[in-house]
């Protein structure tokens, strides 16, 4: 952050420190004082040490020798069960006593210059922070410390001076670091507060002058101090802008703040003078020539680089006389001939339209492929690219804008995938700030502990593509990850060209270049045509990285109320986005269900059900399964590997193998045994802990809101686990699995078909749990014919099994079936995939041989042929056999 102007700081600052109120909570005296027991009796000792711990896995030890007269206080870090000197990892540390945070939401604390002081502040009940003593002098760290006090609530704070020269040295820094987060931040020195205040005294000594034990004055000292600041509140601040304006810098800083003099304008004179005030504040001194060489390097630089830009407005502007204008303006400002003028202007044409790198030898064109596509939407939107999505009017286009946009900020989840974190500038200049308005706070986005960072979305009212050098700057300045423009017809409406012209185009590969030179993703949002197609151009689709189309069957247009906000009925309202071919993506179609404005809060706007081209799952199971694979493996695998495993269709291996690589989610290379054959590897295995970890923790409502419980625990209190994979037995030999007995007193088992043919002999070995705790080895029978014998009390009894199922419209639902066929048709009538979770007794059926071996009574679940079924239609046969 440059500083420029400081009279809003000096504003700001005014306003948050006038009526001063400091935190104070009785709650914390107590454990400050039993603290302090121990500080005042230290020097008593030959020998002490006093913990100030920072977190479960940091803290500061406080040594002190009598013999010398001094002390050290060392951090030290933990690292599995072992406590190691030193800082460790930094991001590791907050601020000591960090769990105070709670009492200070929208409150002032104080922050002091190590953890004696703060302990004495908690110790009349003054809420206090202080930062690692060993890092007060990192910049990077302080910011750190703030940021989190900031982010956390807190809402300005009241640095107590040291009244020493390491205080004010210390000070120096963390004001600088305070104005660069732009945290309020009121630096007050120690003598100020009380008196007589000597050398080296701190906030201890503040209250051991003041505080009586027994009138236990606690809130009487809170008010001297309150009342001490306000009436120096106008120095105070004074000193405050005082120190930032002379406050050294060093020359990385003094460069920024010299391009700012350039961009001014400033005369030569006032250039000199500002330059001269710079100079004088360099933390560490260069001499005059060097100086002066960097200064007159910078002008030169800033020249150029403002040529550029002057440059490019004379190319942007569309009036011919606006053209003569500037033209004539930079000649005469820059000093260019027509000649030089004209070679000037087509040259910085060519740089706009050529990539830096235009020759490229085999070597570097593999290194480039290698390198793995940035999505900041998988499979969908790619980091730095421009997607135009189309629909007729009233469809949802800007709902679905909305979505991407909100999945973004909160880095949720798009189409099922994780979606990167970021920034989001949206252009909504065909609409109303109302309506757009109103689909934020419908999402909540207004709410802190839904978007805790409040900043990382920007609205635009009006934009004009021609005027790419605004945007430029809102992209400089903001930084966003994504940019929506809603859309193309109000952002081009003062283009001369239709957007049935192919000139048009010469626009959107503008703007899609400006966006790649900040790595910005867009969306443009487009209409379609009456025959349903991209409406324009075929050169409007190619500016783009790809296109997508939204379209509706059967559903309800968005409507507007009487306010003019975006309405929705009650009914079930599908869309489907179809994604169109592009370099690094097939196309496909996605279903979504438009949820009720009541439900955007919790729900979103759209709920993902599925892809259209996959109904069943199966490629998505798929390609679960080649990660999952490869991910336990941890080796460079080549296909036929993978498939020796896993019995996949070549076709659909493939594919998969392709996509996985496309997302980043595995990596191909050459074999090094053969160079002609692929491998692929697990690209980040803590990707796949966290998707592990997501999964295991989500579960879906049903239509009343309740919650369907997970299966009870066995007698020992631990969960049961099952794993079940897609098994296909195409008219194959049947190998009888025998479950263990349930844990309710019943002696039965579940033996589920598998097919003997997809058995992997070197997993043969893998054990069930016992009822008693043990291990059971998986039998293998030759024979595995059964016949049931006997359907009494069959489906009554099968009723209370506890199952887990899964489909392309859920991620999983937990319950009984006929917990499950309650949720209606959307789950029932969908081919699904049946996770048993623990076995149940359901009817006696089984051959002779396992009776008279084992002796426990098993059953025969036919439907297991595979895992796959429609769960309604073979729960109504299991009825009618019954």
């Amino acid at each position: 952050m440059i500083i420029t102007d400081f009279n809003d700081k000096k504003a700001e600052l005014n306003q948050i420190f006038s009526w001063l109120e400091l935190t104070f909570k009785s709650s914390i005296i107590n454990s400050s004082q039993d603290l302090i027991r121990k500080l005042e009796y230290e020097k008593t000792k030959d020998f002490s040490n006093i913990e100030f711990l920072y977190t479960p896995t940091t803290k500061v030890n406080r040594y002190w020798f009598k013999e010398q007269e001094t002390k050290s206080c060392p951090p030290s870090f933990k690292k599995g069960k072992e406590w190691i000197n030193g800082t460790g990892e930094i991001s590791q540390w907050l601020p000591y006593r960090n769990k105070d945070i709670k009492h200070c939401k929208n409150a002032i604390a104080l922050i002091h210059e190590g953890e004696k002081a703060t302990e004495y502040a908690r110790s009349i009940g003054l809420v206090s922070f202080s930062f690692l003593g060993a890092k007060s002098q990192n910049m990077e760290f302080l910011k750190q410390q703030l940021s989190w006090l900031k982010e956390n609530g807190l809402k300005g704070a009241i640095y107590v001076i040291d009244n020493d020269p390491a205080g004010e040295k210390k000070a120096d820094k963390i004001r600088k670091a305070a104005f660069e987060i732009n945290f309020p931040l009121l630096c007050v020195p120690i003598s100020l507060l009380f008196s007589p205040c000597h050398k080296g005294d701190d906030f201890a000594d503040l209250v051991k002058a003041m505080y009586n034990p027994q009138r236990q004055n606690y809130k009487q000292i809170k008010r001297i101090i309150e009342e001490c600041i306000e009436e120096n509140l106008s120095e105070l601040i004074d000193k405050e802008i005082e120190k930032l304006d002379t406050a050294t810098i060093t020359i990385e800083e003094a460069k920024e703040k010299l391009e700012l003099l350039f961009k001014q304008n400033l005369n030569e004179s006032d250039l000199i003078v500002s330059a001269q005030k710079l100079y004088a504040r360099l933390e560490h001194p260069m001499s005059k020539t060097q100086w002066k060489n960097l200064l007159d390097a910078l002008k030169q630089e800033y020249k150029k680089e403002r040529a550029k830009l002057d440059l490019q407005l004379y190319l942007q502007a569309e009036d011919i006389f606006e053209q003569i204008a500037i033209k004539q303006r930079i000649q005469t400002h820059y000093g260019y001939s027509n000649a030089d003028f004209y070679r000037l202007v087509h040259h910085i044409e060519q740089l706009e339209k050529t990539p830096k790198k235009q020759l490229w030898t085999i070597a570097d064109l593999v290194q480039a492929s290698q390198q793995q596509e940035d999505w900041l939407l998988p499979s969908f939107l790619p980091q730095g690219e421009l997607l135009l999505i189309s629909a007729l009017s009233k469809v949802g286009k800007s709902l679905l804008a909305t979505e991407i946009t909100n999945a973004v900020l909160r880095g949720g989840k798009f189409l099922d995938e994780p979606v990167k974190k970021g920034k989001v500038l949206y252009c909504f200049s065909d609409e109303s700030s109302n309506d757009f308005g109103g689909r934020v706070f419908n999402l909540g986005l207004d709410l802190p502990e839904i978007l805790p960072e409040q900043e990382n979305l920007m609205g635009l009212s009006y934009f004009d593509i021609r005027n790419l050098k605004q945007l430029e700057i809102y992209l400089e300045d903001f930084r966003p990850s994504l940019v929506v423009f809603d859309s193309l017809t109000s952002i081009s409406f003062g283009v001369k060209e239709s957007e049935n012209d192919a000139e048009f185009s010469r626009n959107i590969y503008q703007l899609k270049d400006l966006l790649k030179k900040y790595n910005c993703s867009g969306i443009l949002i487009h209409h379609n045509n009456k025959q349903g197609g991209i409406s324009g151009s075929e050169r409007i689709k190619a500016a783009c990285w790809g296109t997508a189309q939204l379209e509706m069957s059967g559903g309800t247009l968005v409507d507007e109320d009487e306010e003019g906000n975006e309405t929705t009925n009650f009914i079930e309202d599908y869309r489907f986005l179809k994604l169109n071919n592009t370099r690094s993506t097939e196309s496909c179609t996605y279903k979504l269900l438009l949820n009720p404005t009541q439900e955007w809060i919790n729900k979103g706007i759209y709920k993902f059900c599925g892809d259209t081209s996959d109904p069943y799952g199966e490629k998505r199971e798929a390609a679960d399964k080649i990660y999952r694979y490869l991910s336990h493996s941890g080796l460079p695998l080549e296909p036929m590997e993978i498939n020796q495993a896993l019995g996949l269709p070549t076709t659909t291996l493939y594919r998969s193998l392709d996509k996985l690589t496309r997302n980043g989610k595995i990596v191909k290379r050459r074999s090094q045994n053969n160079p002609r054959s692929w491998v692929y590897i697990i690209s980040n295995k803590k990707d796949l802990q966290q998707d592990n970890n997501i999964r295991g923790n989500t579960f879906e409502e049903n239509n009343n809101g309740k919650k369907i419980d997970p299966p009870p625990c066995g007698n020992n209190g631990n969960k049961r686990e099952s794993i079940a994979e897609t098994i296909d037995n195409k008219e194959s030999g049947l190998i009888p699995t025998t479950f263990p007995p349930n844990s309710h007193g019943n002696n039965v088992g579940i033996t589920e078909t598998i097919d003997k043919s997809k058995v992997d002999n070197s997993h043969s070995h893998i054990p069930t749990e016992t009822a008693g705790g043990g291990v059971k080895k998986i039998d293998v029978f030759e024979n595995a014919e059964t016949i049931p014998t006997d359907n009494k009390s069959y489906c009554e009894n099968f009723s209370s099994l506890k199952i887990r199922v899964a489909h392309f419209q859920t991620q999983e639902i937990m319950g009984t079936i006929t917990e499950i066929l309650s949720l209606g048709d959307t789950v029932s009538s969908t081919l699904v995939n049946v996770v048993w979770d623990e076995a149940r007794p359901v009817y006696r059926a089984m051959t002779k041989e396992i009776l008279s071996k084992e002796k426990e009574e098993t059953c025969w679940l036919s439907m297991l042929k595979s895992d796959e079924v429609n769960l309604k239609t073979w729960w109504e046969e299991q009825i009618n056999n019954g």
